[in-house]
């Protein structure tokens, strides 16, 4: 059930609320007061072409296809351990035995303990010797002089000892991707950074179309019709938790 309107988020996050929720093909019920909603709000809920895309025939749900990090510092969470690209990349590490670190292979930074937040876990560019990004590992075991729990590390993968959670790196914009019925392909471009706005940029290869395909584009939220493309195609400027959604119609 969609709680757009109830508070706590801003008209553009609802907005891309609505548009994953769209594009997951997940199911578009009202679950707010309809009688106390803004034009904004409304304007979401109306919007027939993104609509159009949750409910295409073809029934194939949007998946994630595409992840980037963060250029500066990326936060690091353990989330489910993942064996499918594109998240599987989020959670491989390599451990250097040299210098004691330990690098991401998604964002090639180093495993930081952030003594500012809690010791919380984020990447950064690796230093010489800094204690907070120093480990020890023994079979199979990290240790750190920083951070008191033991943790797994396996096949590239930092483990949750108790929970079977893997370490991964938070990404900081997406690419989501759904084929329809006419041989379209409705694309969503999300920016999950909390400061900072970026272009994303889509190869026809990501989901599968040739690299000299050509198409045409149209932005689902603008209604408003981008041009013809070939081989890939750069979003417009997306503010922090903003997304944009596009069609593409294939020319033959």
């Amino acid at each position: 059930m969609l709680r757009i309107g109830n508070g706590g988020m801003s008209i553009s996050e609802y907005t891309s609320y609505f548009s994953l929720w769209s594009i997951s093909k997940s199911p578009l019920i009202i679950g707010g007061d309809v009688t106390n909603m803004s034009q904004e709000i409304f304007n979401i809920y109306l919007n027939t072409e993104v609509i159009a895309i949750n409910q295409d025939p073809l029934g194939i749900q949007g998946k994630k296809i595409k992840v980037f990090p963060s250029e500066i510092t990326n936060r690091v969470l353990f989330t489910r351990c993942s064996s499918n690209d594109p998240m599987k990349q989020t959670q491989q590490w390599i451990f250097n035995s040299n210098d004691k670190t330990i690098r991401s292979i998604f964002n090639n930074q180093c495993l930081t303990i952030d003594k500012t937040n809690s010791n919380q876990f984020i990447t950064r560019q690796c230093l010489n010797n800094d204690e907070n990004q120093q480990w020890t590992l023994q079979e199979q075991i990290l240790l750190s002089e920083m951070f008191p729990f033991p943790m797994k590390y396996v096949n590239q993968t930092i483990q949750n000892n108790e929970k079977n959670l893997c370490l991964s790196v938070e990404a900081s914009s997406e690419i989501w991707s759904g084929p329809l019925t006419n041989g379209s392909q409705a694309v969503l471009f999300l920016n999950r950074d909390h400061a900072n706005s970026t272009t994303i940029t889509v190869n026809w290869t990501d989901f599968g179309w040739p690299s000299n395909q050509t198409g045409h584009v149209r932005d689902l939220w603008l209604r408003k019709d981008l041009g013809v493309f070939s081989a890939n195609y750069t979003s417009q400027s997306i503010q922090p938790h903003a997304i944009q959604m596009i069609k593409i119609t294939p020319i033959h």
